[in-house]
């Protein structure tokens, strides 16, 4: 029986390389990448996260 879990990669929509490289190093043929729009949130962690994911 397989274990599966999830990982969580905190990223904006403009930064493609996380995606990229799940894409190109992982064993699935297609590993399932989804995304989750962030429509609110503390203006200090918007911040961080817009700072953080260049």
């Amino acid at each position: 029986m397989f274990k599966t879990g999830y990982i969580i990669i905190k990223t904006t929509f403009e930064s493609k390389k996380d995606a990229g490289m799940i894409l190109k190093n992982h064993k699935y043929k297609t590993p399932g990448i989804t995304s989750v729009k962030i429509n609110n949130g503390s203006k200090k962690y918007l911040n961080w996260l817009k700072e953080n994911s260049k």
